[in-house]
């Protein structure tokens, strides 16, 4: 929200980001990409998507791909490029069976999956690569 105190909304993110809420995690690392209540500085942002991605935040996954590539706060690296753009890549999936969030942690996909009936057989699912096979 415009209005909203951002300094205030980076305080919360932190808390919920140190007690390991990964969407707390994510929030924080983009108010320090974006230099949204708190200093730009692409190095922490890289550390809170990184803590948010090694527990599945599939958001974070696809920032770090992109911070790798680029060289955002991190060494570029064409191994953690590849690694993080996979498990990020389970994006693509969702939107094919009409999902728009984009944040949801690994046990909340399996229970969306076992909801809209997803065929799984055409994906190789294991945590935390989930490639399409088309």
């Amino acid at each position: 929200h415009l209005n909203c105190d951002k300094t205030e909304a980076v305080k919360w993110y932190r808390k919920a980001a140190e007690q390991g809420c990964t969407e707390g995690q994510y929030q924080l690392a983009l108010c320090y990409e974006r230099g949204c209540g708190v200093a730009q500085d692409y190095t922490k942002a890289a550390q809170w998507y990184l803590l948010a991605a090694e527990q599945g935040h599939l958001g974070s996954c696809r920032k770090l791909a992109v911070y790798y590539r680029r060289g955002y706060g991190v060494k570029q690296s064409k191994n953690e490029i590849e690694k993080y753009r996979k498990r990020g890549g389970f994006i693509l999936v969702l939107r094919k069976i009409g999902l728009k969030k984009i944040s949801f942690s690994w046990p909340y996909l399996i229970n969306i999956f076992r909801l809209q009936n997803t065929d799984m057989s055409k994906y190789r699912c294991s945590w935390p690569t989930i490639i399409n096979m088309d």
